[in-house]
């Protein structure tokens, strides 16, 4: 299986205050979501090199179905990357997915997080990383606390 994510709803904004606004959501839609990431989603600390071969790191929340519909309203509800893509083993139906990175998956997870059951412990965990990063990208230059030297270890 094969999916590709674009991420182009995220341009490349450093801070999820310059995200696009989320339509507004009922109780009921932000608790559908969640099921759907707890059953058919995941999240993941995602580790790669820039263009300079520099290592970098981030999270990443992906939600891949067959049900292009469901999809579809996911990415209507929080925007990300769209893809579709098929699976390679013969007679499989054709798969479709979103996905988020950084801080648009950071506020998808805030948003889901009071209805997560199953990915509760993971996306507690992604954000304090996301929090990490940021942190990390704003203090560049200055020496870490030893609070902060203590949370990374």
């Amino acid at each position: 299986m094969v999916l590709t994510f674009c991420y182009g709803d995220v341009r490349h904004r450093r801070h999820e205050e310059r995200l696009a606004p989320l339509p507004v959501l009922s109780d009921t839609d932000i608790a559908y979501a969640a099921g759907l990431l707890d059953g058919e989603g995941s999240v993941t600390a995602q580790i790669s090199t820039n263009a300079s071969g520099n290592p970098t790191i981030g999270i990443r929340v992906t939600f891949v179905n067959t049900h292009r519909p469901v999809v579809e309203w996911m990415a209507h509800c929080f925007p990300g990357g769209y893809s579709t893509g098929r699976d390679a083993r013969p007679n499989r139906k054709p798969l479709y997915g979103v996905g988020w990175r950084g801080p648009a998956a950071a506020r998808l997870l805030r948003t889901l997080a009071p209805y997560l059951r199953i990915k509760r412990g993971q996306a507690s965990m992604a954000l304090r990383l996301q929090s990490l990063v940021l942190e990390s990208r704003l203090g560049r230059g200055r020496k870490l606390t030893d609070e902060q030297v203590d949370d990374r270890r």
